[in-house]
């Protein structure tokens, strides 16, 4: 056994390769990993994460101009990148073939030289932005939205400014975190608020101001863990006519009374109760931020997902899910952006429909690739270069073989 190894009651106790201190594979992470067909992880899910995250640039912005028709665009990426960069009309054409770019398996070298190679020459799409075409040239990580602008990570959405993690929302300014919104302003953790401003952790509200963790409430103003209440105003109950008239004094388009209110609220929000995590309608779940989902385990911003651990932001639909940030699909590992409908994706980054794919980059409704980036429509390629599916299925073990047998070098070269 690795001198850096040793077994517990509860698992397999490793150190980080990378920060080097201790983490536990516990026995029921060895049944995924062998569900998938991947070793046991050498990093702990912390450095994992950053591992994942140092893909995902979703708020800077650059001014670029596209490598193909020449045109000004916005970039994710930074001026001095090393690959090609394309704007989203040119990169979905038929002006060019990712294709083109393969090449073949070199025996010599280890496979992450080969795949960092192909990686700094294939182009890429200056945004992330899935089925989405109308006023969006502001926005990242963004998926079936219109009229979104300076907002990020948004899903089935419209009329989105200044806003992060939206989903399924509609005029929005200046929230975090929600979905199923509409006219609101100024929600954190939120979900099925209506008409509502300055809300934190609070759900299913309407016409209300300055609420912490309150659900099912309406007209109610400065106040915290109301549940099923109407006409309150800083905790305290009123009639519907004494409530319009105390509403009534307060002027809320003043901006003096508007920092006033803010301090005030937040002095309110440090007093009150605070529930251990934002859980709802979950079984067997640990994290923050989870809701309607099962078995769902050290997983931060999740709905409706099952059988997941050590994710962020993986929205509807997903399970069987480890180490992923963003996306929606079944049987993912490791990777950052797995889009809508991917199943056995291992080691990927922005991927969209994709099936039985392991070390990817950019490459949308595809199956069986190995080492590949921008590939649309294929299938049984590696490195970019198009085989027959007998050939596939050969190679791979022998390139299995021949990365276990060489020392691990990264994407960068860095020999491990």
């Amino acid at each position: 056994m690795n001198p850096e190894t040793h077994s517990t009651s509860s698992g397999q106790e490793k150190i980080c390769q990378n920060c080097k201190n201790s983490f536990v594979i516990e026995l029921e992470d060895f049944d995924f990993y062998k569900k998938i067909d991947v070793p046991p992880p050498t990093f702990c899910p912390e450095c994992r994460l950053q591992r994942r995250l140092a893909w995902r640039n979703e708020r800077s912005l650059y001014k670029d101009v596209c490598n193909l028709c020449g045109k000004p665009i916005v970039s994710m990426y930074f001026p001095d990148k090393p690959f090609p960069v394309y704007c989203r009309e040119c990169w979905y054409s038929d002006k060019w073939n990712a294709i083109d770019y393969g090449r073949d398996y070199d025996w010599q070298k280890p496979f992450f030289v080969q795949y960092r190679e192909l990686m700094e020459k294939v182009p890429r799409i200056a945004l992330f932005l899935l089925r989405s075409e109308s006023n969006v040239d502001y926005a990242n990580f963004i998926v079936e939205c219109k009229n979104i602008y300076l907002s990020y990570s948004a899903v089935y959405s419209e009329n989105i400014y200044y806003s992060r993690y939206l989903d399924k929302s509609k005029e929005i300014f200046d929230c975090f975190n929600g979905k199923e919104l509409e006219m609101c302003y100024e929600n954190v953790d939120t979900a099925r608020n209506f008409q509502t401003r300055f809300m934190v952790r609070s759900h299913d509200c309407l016409s209300s101001s300055f609420l912490f963790d309150c659900v099912n409430c309406q007209d109610c103003f400065m106040s915290s863990n109301l549940r099923n209440k109407q006409f309150v105003i800083r905790n305290k109950q009123y009639s519907k006519e004494k409530y319009e008239e105390e509403m009534g004094k307060i002027n809320l388009g003043s901006h003096r009374t508007e920092n006033d209110l803010k301090k005030e609220f937040e002095k309110m929000a440090v007093v009150s109760l605070h529930k251990f995590s934002n859980l709802i309608k979950t079984t067997h779940c640990t994290g923050d931020n989870i809701e309607n989902s099962k078995n769902v385990q050290k997983s931060f911003d999740i709905y409706n997902g099952e059988n997941m651990k050590f994710c962020v932001r993986v929205v509807s639909g997903a399970r069987d899910v480890y180490d992923a940030v963003g996306g929606s699909s079944e049987l993912i590992y490791d990777g950052m952006a797995a889009g809508w409908g991917s199943y056995n994706t291992r080691f990927y980054t922005y991927t969209d429909g994709t099936r039985n794919v392991c070390y990817a980059d950019w490459c949308h409704n595809s199956s069986s690739l190995f080492g590949c980036v921008s590939l649309r429509k294929k299938d049984y390629c590696i490195l970019n270069r198009q085989y027959t599916k007998d050939e596939y299925e050969n190679m791979i073990p022998k390139i299995i073989e021949h990365m276990n047998a060489m020392p691990y070098v990264d994407t960068r070269g860095n020999a491990y």
